[in-house]
């Protein structure tokens, strides 16, 4: 099955192009899909082909990993802390080129277990992790990445030392109640490492590969003998 993604196109004239974006063949192999070992985290990456990209005339901004937040600048996040999300929104999101929507909203609760979601309304209920944040986030929304925003960006008589980090995705709208779920990015993280990219250096987040598991004994007389 092949994968698709439609980027814009760097230089896009209204007046003359009938199409702004480029359809791009992301991945006809699903093995690529890496996800988190913890399987209530609802998030899934996959490596992408940064040269073909560049090489495609596209609007394509790359997320370093120097802006994912270390573990004490998340431990900073509190609810009420300010949000914003950007994605596309179904009948809205342009018909020649693609239109992202902004959306703000603020940390609603950090829950210290997990939250039973149903993946369809008549299936059961699957427990997975997750932020809860108050904001207008729709379904078609999910995937859409969310970041803290420090109140200095908005208010400049507020100082504050803290940055803009991701905090995560949305994997999931509460309809009615302006709620949507976010899986934190530390479960974003786990699944970069599980792609095995060497150029991806995470240990910049304060966050080391977790110890390999020990090795099992080879019992006496199993040993492989050369020939």
């Amino acid at each position: 099955m092949e994968l698709h993604a439609y980027f814009n196109k760097a230089v896009y004239d209204p007046n003359k192009d009938n199409e702004g974006v480029v359809d791009v063949i992301i991945s006809n192999s699903p093995a690529m899909w890496k996800y988190p070992e913890d399987d209530s985290a609802d998030v899934a990456v996959i490596p992408l082909n940064g040269r073909l990209l560049d090489g495609l005339g596209i609007e394509n901004q790359a997320v370093s990993i120097r802006y994912f937040p270390s573990d004490e600048e998340l431990k900073q996040v509190k609810t009420g802390d300010q949000v914003v999300s950007a994605g596309l929104l179904v009948g809205v999101s342009g018909k020649r080129r693609n239109y992202p929507v902004f959306k703000f909203g603020y940390v609603s609760s950090i829950p210290g277990e997990k939250i039973g979601v149903p993946c369809c309304p008549t299936c059961a209920a699957k427990d997975l992790s997750e932020w809860l944040i108050a904001a207008n986030l729709v379904p078609g929304n999910s995937g859409s990445p969310i970041y803290f925003v420090p109140s200095a960006f908005l208010f400049s008589n507020n100082p504050t030392n803290r940055r803009a980090i991701l905090l995560g995705s949305q994997s999931i709208s509460l309809l009615g109640s302006d709620v949507a779920g976010m899986t934190p990015v530390s479960f974003l993280i786990d699944a970069i490492r599980r792609v095995g990219l060497p150029e991806a250096d995470l240990d910049v987040l304060g966050r080391p590969a977790p110890p390999s598991p020990p090795t099992q004994p080879v019992p006496p007389g199993s040993e492989k003998k050369p020939n």
